[in-house]
């Protein structure tokens, strides 16, 4: 019976529509009533055509109505319309308010009504979580206090936790507040990872460390990789740090093993403090480390394998060590250190192994550096692009005080594989090294370096070693997490 009332209401709205399309189809417009409800439309200066938009646009409005009305109907035949629930729901609690306390329009409205829609279980209300998600900007405060109370429903926490971790919510400090907070006392693995989610959207480098603090809480193995990963993310460039941080703080030696496989090869600097310190760890930790230092193959690596087996006391850890060394004597495929010496690709349209490529074939900004034994006075860089060409957008000279010289910028002639010779003045200083950024979306497929040369006055290089914002098939620490609603 309580419907009755709504569904009469409908009928009206029904009448209405029907009364303006009626007088749409040739009703003396001078002397037709105004419909029902309808604003009155003013045809003394309206022409035909814009009678009948106005009208549409009227029918339109009316037809939504007529669907919120509907909605009220379902739910009161569901018998889940209740009376405006307490609120707002947080630590303390409040008289109950009537319906007279805030109007249908009201956001307010709509987030008492989802709330309610949660009592005796199940998912909650569909059509009011859409209409809390579409007023969330003006319901921030209201919503971030049910998420923090504990004893508020469990599937509502975890789909407002899921609401807040949006863009519209980048850098908002109590939105990221409230998420590390989740993060550190939530029990619920679903939970977690829902906040762990949205802070990878809305947080930056700056909340790593919140989460540093926090990642040995978690209960489960799957949970505190979750945590790891997102802490990579956030720290972005600094990822190896992340991971030294995590590292002095880990629980026990699977810990530590878990966060070398890690380690991230873009950054050697960092990279080489993490291994250094594993290196006097316990025996686990020492073999972990041992076993997957022979990826990083800079100079200094080398020298500090060496370093290592000869104070290595474990024959285990040895042996590891043995192997790295000789690992570390193979170029990998790809490798920035492929750059190093003369060409060796002979198929200079074809991709190949013996040349540097990045991870991903066009995935936007990327740069390489190579170093020269003797630096000299230099007045060009001749790269040596192979299989696509045209990526280069700017070069530079750098001299033996690590400052930089811009030598190039703007578009790659290059338009097949080949030299690009990038001449300039002769540099008044020594040339130590050559830093090439590029921008791989020139071209389709992998942008792929060969060799970079060094000239000058009666004198060439070729580069003794090399590294790159990435490289294919390198270890990467900050991979996405595959996010769904099933592991959530």
């Amino acid at each position: 019976m309580k419907a009755l009332p709504i569904l009469a209401l409908v009928l009206v709205v029904s009448v209405v529509v029907y009364s303006i399309y009626a007088s749409t189809l040739g009703a003396d417009r001078d002397s037709s009533p105004a419909p029902l409800g309808a604003q009155p439309v003013d045809t003394a200066d309206t022409t035909d055509t814009e009678r009948v938009a106005q009208l549409e646009r009227l029918v339109e409005e009316l037809r939504t109505e007529i669907e919120r009305l509907g909605m009220q109907v379902a739910l009161l035949e569901d018998g889940r319309r209740t009376p405006l629930v307490q609120g707002p729901v947080g630590a303390e609690r409040m008289e109950p308010r009537t319906a007279s306390d805030f109007e249908e329009t009201d956001p307010r409205w709509y987030l008492d009504q989802y709330v309610a829609s949660f009592r005796g279980g199940g998912e909650g209300s569909e059509y009011f979580r859409l209409a809390v998600d579409a007023f969330l900007p003006s319901l921030v405060e209201p919503v971030l206090a049910l998420v923090g109370n504990p004893s508020a429903n469990e599937t509502l926490r975890l789909r407002l936790v899921e609401m807040i971790g949006d863009t519209r919510f980048r850098q908002e400090a109590r939105v990221i507040k409230a998420l590390v907070d989740r993060v550190a006392a939530a029990r619920d693995d679903a939970l977690i990872l829902a906040a762990l989610h949205g802070l990878m959207i809305v947080a930056d480098s700056r909340t790593a460390p919140a989460l540093e603090r926090v990642v040995w809480r978690m209960q489960t193995r799957a949970v505190r990789l979750a945590c790891i990963q997102c802490i990579l993310s956030l720290a972005g460039a600094e990822a190896n740090r992340a991971i030294a941080n995590m590292i002095r703080t880990a629980p026990n030696e699977n810990a530590i093993a878990l966060l070398i496989s890690l380690v991230d090869q873009a950054d050697l600097i960092a990279a080489l403090d993490i291994f250094r310190f594993v290196s006097h760890q316990e025996r686990d930790a020492r073999l972990a480390g041992a076993q997957r230092i022979g990826a990083f193959q800079s100079d200094d690596f080398i020298d500090f394998v060496a370093e290592w087996i000869g104070r290595e006391p474990d024959e285990a850890v040895r042996r590891a060590l043995g192997a790295a060394s000789d690992q570390q004597k193979q170029i990998p495929a790809y490798h920035p250190r492929q750059m190093t010496g003369a060409p060796n690709v002979r198929s200079v349209t074809r991709d190949h192994p013996h040349a540097w490529a990045s991870q991903e074939p066009d995935g936007g900004p990327e740069w390489v550096e190579v170093t020269y034994d003797l630096p000299f006075k230099a007045h060009t860089v001749r790269i040596f692009e192979t299989h696509v060409a045209g990526a280069v957008k700017r070069v530079f000279v750098i001299d033996t005080a690590g400052k930089r010289y811009e030598v190039f910028a703007g578009t790659d002639p290059t338009e097949s594989p080949g030299p690009f010779d990038v001449s300039f003045t002769a540099t008044g200083f020594p040339v130590a090294a050559v830093r090439i950024e590029l921008d791989t979306t020139r071209g389709t497929s992998w942008n792929e370096i060969d060799a970079v040369e060094l000239v000058g006055t009666g004198r060439r290089a070729w580069a003794s070693d090399a590294r790159a914002s990435s490289y294919y098939g390198q270890h990467r620490s900050s991979a996405p997490i595959r996010w769904s609603r099933t592991n959530r």
